[in-house]
């Protein structure tokens, strides 16, 4: 797979990352991913799941840059979301993983039994945050607002979610 190096950063900082090019040139991007909790971001939805987006030889050790050694790592999502912006967000919510995770600090799982779908990806991590509130005594939706103000500041999106229809199915 080729990919297509971007820049990314800032406060000063700019990191070029590369990725895949075919989630540069897809005509249409579906982004679906599996809510959870995420030492670095806190948690992880649509927005996040971008990073996964970074490509190439080095995609690893780029992703733990961006994780561990970047100066901004909330605004580093934001603005490697703001490349793919896919039109679809599919989360998965049929297990949600609770508490801690994915890595340091071992997560509590339980089934939620639930798929969400939104054209949106800035509402859909809104509702997801709100989703996770409500099911997980240690997080709150304050936890999330880094990467969805700054989603919703620049432009990518709206948190509103009175604008947007999301879909929730019970599997």
């Amino acid at each position: 797979m080729t990919s297509r190096t971007v820049s990314v950063g800032d406060q000063g900082y700019t990191h070029s990352s590369a990725v895949y090019t075919d989630v540069c040139d897809a005509p249409v991007i579906i982004n679906t991913c599996v809510l959870k909790r995420h030492h670095t971001a806190n948690y992880t939805c649509a927005i996040k799941n971008n990073v996964g987006t970074v490509a190439g030889p080095g995609a690893v050790s780029t992703r733990r840059y961006l994780h561990y050694e970047f100066p901004s790592f909330m605004d580093t999502v934001v603005e490697i979301a703001g490349v793919v912006n896919p039109e679809l967000n599919i989360f998965d919510a049929k297990t949600v993983l609770t508490v801690g995770g994915p890595t340091y600090q071992a997560g509590v799982s339980f089934d939620a039994n639930k798929v969400v779908r939104c054209g949106d990806i800035v509402a859909t991590d809104a509702y997801c945050a709100e989703f996770l509130a409500a099911h997980d005594q240690d997080f709150t939706v304050d936890m999330a607002l880094s990467i969805i103000s700054g989603a919703d500041t620049s432009g990518l999106a709206t948190s509103d979610l009175s604008e947007v229809e999301v879909i929730e199915i019970t599997v």
